[in-house]
């Protein structure tokens, strides 16, 4: 006869850790966690390790199933004649789980070096084959989803970010397990991508999404896993999730996984992110540089394309930028071009992109999804914060002067202004000689009346 034991999960955990049935290292982490006083980490550490005594068979399942992590177990102390009720952790009016990150905490991942090998490889043969596509940060985080659905077992893999230079969701697999690329920045991810986002230290884990309340579900049914990464130099973040169609589809080995992986997507990320500075920027003003806005172009043309989205293109010119360098000096141009990219780039949203094309002239593109009225507003912000900034110049005589500096700026619309990178530039281009001819100091869109 088994008798039923009341306790808490500390307090079990820490029978359990003296009882001599885990190796030292376990014990170790389990006591490291303990002491955090994480009271969901500890309750999930408990659920764990209990399953892990049963598939040893020093406890014996009685109830509920070793495959569906944080859900009712109960399990019987063969030794000492104890049963153990450990209840659902999650409720109708507590859906998600927060789970340590901390790959020291709780058993490593099973698989063997082969399978390492195995997991790395064609992530490895795609994004490291050339310089260009290692510094690709979507390409990057392309790579890094597939890689996280093959160690998940999971059909579906989303990322969000609203700093990294490429659009704020994308998902790769299974298109029934979510609204699509189109709507992955939308109301029902953004309260949970902002909880993951704000506990850089924990997994989100929803077990079983129907339990959350209609309107705040990630997804209709099944389970969802959020993996938040963060770096502070260069200062950015991103949230990875993985869905499955079923409920507690995430397994203790997967969470070992993920916990053994995470460091690694965001190092990979990371050095994309350095890589990407080396090669794409412009380090006078340290805007992007030409190739690099080209090549962004494409990407946001084909993506604007699929997604039957808009965006904008600007061109923006320093009025009379050389006269300027003719009286004053080079020393002097170099302050100018440095102050007005650091406006234009504060002016900008976080998601827009900024590129110096080419001497005094740059060109910005507006994510999508963007209006005529917000593309307007957006230019006509621009022209404002270089005209009200005062940029201190050196003066050929060795001493310093303020300097007042405005800009031209032509846009144009796609598609409406056209549906390829020629078309969009030469519209642009043209309303920026428009910009030019008004009086300078201007902005110009071809619905302004000069297209």
């Amino acid at each position: 006869m088994r008798k039923q034991v009341s306790t808490t999960y500390p307090a079990l955990l820490t029978r359990i850790c003296d009882s001599a049935r885990l190796p030292a290292a376990s014990v170790s982490h389990l006591r490291r966690l303990l002491r955090s006083r994480q009271t969901m980490a500890i309750a999930f550490a408990t659920h764990e390790e209990v399953r892990h005594l049963v598939r040893r068979g020093t406890f014996t399942l009685r109830e509920g199933r070793l495959d569906q992590p944080g859900a009712r177990i109960v399990a019987a102390d063969n030794e000492r004649g104890h049963l153990y009720a450990l209840p659902d952790l999650v409720t109708a009016s507590s859906a998600a789980l927060h789970l340590p990150l901390d790959p020291a905490l709780g058993p490593g991942p099973s698989f063997d070096a082969e399978q390492m090998a195995r997991h790395f490889h064609e992530e490895s043969r795609r994004t490291l084959s050339s310089v260009e596509s290692t510094a690709d940060v979507k390409g990057v985080v392309v790579g890094i989803l597939d890689l996280l659905r093959d160690l998940l077992a999971a059909p579906t893999a989303l990322c969000f970010t609203r700093t990294l230079p490429m659009p704020s969701g994308i998902g790769r697999g299974t298109r029934e397990l979510f609204a699509g690329p189109r709507d992955a920045s939308g109301r029902q991810w953004q309260p949970w991508v902002d909880a993951a986002a704000g506990k850089p230290g924990s997994l989100l884990y929803f077990p079983d999404c129907r339990l959350c309340r209609g309107a705040e579900r990630p997804v209709p049914a099944g389970s969802a896993l959020l993996i938040p990464l963060l770096e502070r130099q260069p200062a950015w973040d991103a949230v990875l999730v993985a869905l499955w169609s079923a409920p507690y589809a995430l397994t203790g080995e997967g969470l070992a996984r993920v916990r053994t992986f995470a460091g690694h997507f965001r190092r990979q990320l990371n050095f994309a992110l350095h890589l990407q500075t080396v090669i794409s920027y412009d380090f006078l003003t340290a805007a992007y540089n030409r190739r690099f806005i080209e090549d962004h172009m494409a990407r946001v043309l084909a993506d604007a394309a699929r997604r039957e989205q808009s965006f904008a293109l600007l061109i923006v010119d320093i009025d009379d930028f050389k006269a300027f360098n003719s009286r004053h000096g080079y020393d002097a141009g170099d302050a100018v071009l440095r102050a007005v990219a650091g406006t234009l780039k504060r002016a900008l949203r976080t998601t827009d992109v900024l590129a110096r094309y080419g001497g005094e002239e740059f060109a910005a593109i507006l994510a999508p999804p963007v209006s005529r009225a917000e593309a307007s507003r957006i230019a006509e912000r621009l022209r404002a914060a270089v005209v009200g900034t005062q940029v201190e110049i050196p003066t050929l005589s060795g001493g310093r002067a303020d300097a007042k500096v405005s800009i031209s700026t032509g846009g144009a619309l796609f598609p409406e202004d056209g549906t390829a990178r020629d078309e969009l530039w030469n519209r642009a281009n043209r309303m920026l000689l428009a910009a030019k001819a008004a009086g300078k100091n201007r902005v110009r869109f071809p619905w302004s009346g000069m297209g």
